[in-house]
């Protein structure tokens, strides 16, 4: 893994090239890492996090044992930080240098000095300076998310994060000017008409035509968080696939997600793992979350590219596409019905150079398509109940994005909201209970206006006063249900993707109700089938043959888990347990409330009959087999 001398050469020549490192190093507005070889959002020791940032500043650089000691515990006996040092570089190993890793190939050490391998890692930080250095503004104002490392007051951390912040002002003072410079009345050509499009033209070969293109892009005023990693493994999925589908939940920030992809690599091309050859020529927006069929899939697309007119709207789609190419953002697509979805296995066809990247609750089954499965927010690793003021400082989970997402929208709602140690127990309760998925997440936090966070998780989990779904949910977002507010609310997100599905899916998922863990097909199928009778029985609890249960035919049931997974409303989990092979399934917990409430109390308890008495019979059955 060690680097060739041109490797390295070209490292320290061109700003974004380190981008193909393993390691990315974020340490503006947080101290994280991540990569091809796995993510380190909680650091076990605040000495960790600094041994790895102050050489990740200066990649190639020789530091010396003694200088390392003085910078990371001032003062101390030289002979006891010796030994602190050997103990922290281990644990900073054992962390980067990740099984089938080989050693040395990001910690390079000897009995003397120590220094990162320059081609194992990028830091936003240092790129940051060579952006400044080359006078790169926006791609600078872009890089800097924060101060340097927060959270962590060391004196050589005090005066890092001071000089790259007067370093920040100069970048906001130019963005300015330059603003300033582009409003000025000044002479402009006459509009052109978008026919007849040259083909080989650059998209975005200027600064202008690259702002263009990313005001076409949705614009978020709100801070997003574990962004950074997942946009370079979606980017790279880009450059090699023509067909992409971020894949996940309703309200797990897909859209948010692959517009961020899209507008990193429009402002700042050089660090951008999405490198498409011959480059895209264009790229457009197309949201389509009220759109279904094929008609109204041509009439978005028409709209989007500018063409005029009513008739004829697929040949003219298609001629405007072999134009130039393009890459069409379409957002939205789980509810297209058969013709939508050939419809654009059509264009995908008929146009060699197109990309298309789709953001759905399910997967449409075109051939090619590739998936990026996004999941929750990551959070720390340590259970609720670890947390306060024996367990994990606030600073160090505060860095989880999960947290960090929590904290933020919960100082809007509330601004003398902080994340301490008395409350630090509840918000990871809360984060934890919520699965990490990032709108309810938001809107649990808009509630700290009025609940502690204590009481808060305490009745999301009680259902003590309110059903979960009422607290997940913002002022009247429920009174007016439609495409364009269906993420107002958990309950809403839900319902979106629950109108979508066959009855028979639907009644599934109301029988999984009855289960606090991950079930088998087989057990699903018996609560199914208590569901659809709810019939009492005459001998509850008591063992039954086992012939009074073959109407719940196992292999219906999966045929119906499996579509509820494909709609992203069940989760498949693995399991190491010694369950005959047998896969298990969990319930989001947003969906696990709404199906409870779609239900009767008597057909949940006929549920739990039938259930009950399968279970005893089958215990029953085995003690005899045995």
């Amino acid at each position: 893994m060690t680097p060739t001398p041109a490797l390295r050469d070209a490292a320290a020549l061109k700003p974004g090239a380190e981008i193909q490192a393993p390691w990315q190093v974020c340490l503006l507005g947080r101290a994280h890492a991540g990569g091809l070889w796995g993510e380190v959002y909680r650091w076990p020791l605040r000495s960790v996090a600094c041994l790895l940032a102050r050489p990740a500043l200066s990649p190639g650089r020789n530091f010396g044992r003694e200088e390392l000691v003085e910078l990371l515990w001032p003062g101390v006996a030289l002979d006891r930080g010796r030994a602190r040092l050997r103990q922290t570089l281990s644990a900073l190993r054992s962390m980067l240098e990740t099984a089938g890793v080989a050693p040395g190939s990001v910690i390079v050490a000897n009995r003397l000095t120590v220094h990162i391998n320059p081609g194992a890692l990028a830091c936003d930080a240092q790129l940051f300076e060579r952006h400044v250095a080359l006078r790169q503004w926006l791609a600078a104002q872009t890089l800097y998310r924060g101060e340097f490392m927060p959270g962590h007051y060391d004196e050589w951390v005090v005066d890092e994060r001071q000089r790259l912040q007067a370093m920040f002002d100069r970048v906001e003072a130019a963005c300015v000017a330059a603003t300033a410079d582009l409003t000025r009345p000044r002479a402009v050509a006459p509009a052109q008409p978008e026919q007849p499009e040259q083909a080989g033209s650059p998209a975005v070969a200027t600064p202008a035509e690259a702002a263009t293109e990313s005001a076409a892009l949705p614009v978020y005023w709100t801070r997003a968080f574990g962004h950074a990693p997942r946009i370079l493994q979606l980017q790279q999925m880009l450059a090699g696939q023509r067909l992409v589908t971020v894949l996940a939940p309703g309200g797990q920030g897909k859209t948010r997600l692959a517009v961020a992809a899209l507008r990193a690599w429009l402002e700042a091309p050089q660090q951008s793992r999405f490198t498409p050859q011959p480059p895209l020529e264009r790229m457009r927006f197309v949201p389509l979350s009220e759109c279904s069929s094929e008609a109204a899939l041509w009439v978005a697309l028409a709209q989007a590219l500018g063409i005029q007119g009513t008739g004829g709207l697929e040949q003219a789609v298609q001629r405007r596409l072999q134009q130039r190419r393009t890459l069409l953002l379409l957002d939205n697509v789980e509810q297209f019905d058969g013709q939508a979805v050939q419809a654009l296995a059509r264009l995908l066809q008929s146009v060699a150079e197109l990309r298309l990247l789709l953001t759905s609750r399910r997967l449409l089954g075109l051939d090619g398509e590739a998936v990026f499965e996004l999941p929750g927010l990551a959070m720390p690793s340590l259970q609720a109940g670890d947390g306060g003021r024996d367990g994990q400082p606030p600073e160090e989970a505060g860095a989880a994005p999960a947290v960090a997402l929590f904290v933020d929208r919960a100082s809007q709602a509330r601004a003398d909201f902080r994340l301490s140690a008395n409350n630090l127990r509840d918000v990871l309760g809360l984060v934890q209970y919520l699965q990490g998925m990032p709108l309810a997440i938001e809107l649990a936090a808009s509630r700290v206006r009025v609940l502690q966070p204590r009481e808060l998780l305490y009745r999301l989990q009680a259902d003590a006063g309110a059903p979960m779904l009422d607290l997940l949910a913002r002022p009247g977002a429920d009174a007016q249900p439609s495409a364009r507010s269906r993420h107002g609310s958990m309950r809403q997100v839900v319902a979106w993707s629950w109108r979508q599905l066959p009855p028979d899916v639907t009644l599934m998922l109301c029988a999984l109700t009855v289960f606090n863990l991950p079930v088998s097909a087989e057990a699903a199928a018996q609560a199914l089938a208590g569901l659809r009778d709810p019939s009492p029985a005459s001998s509850d609890g008591a063992p039954e043959p086992l012939e009074a249960f073959d109407d719940a035919p196992t292999a219906a049931a999966q045929v119906l888990l499996a579509e509820a997974v494909e709609w992203s409303l069940l989760q498949p989990v693995a399991t190491e347990l010694p369950a005959a092979g047998h896969s298990l399934y969990a319930l989001l917990q947003p969906v696990r409330e709404f199906a409870a409430e779609q239900i009767t109390a008597v057909q949940a308890a006929a549920a739990r009959s039938r259930l009950r008495r399968w279970l005893c019979t089958q215990a029953t059955f085995r003690l005899r087999q045995h």
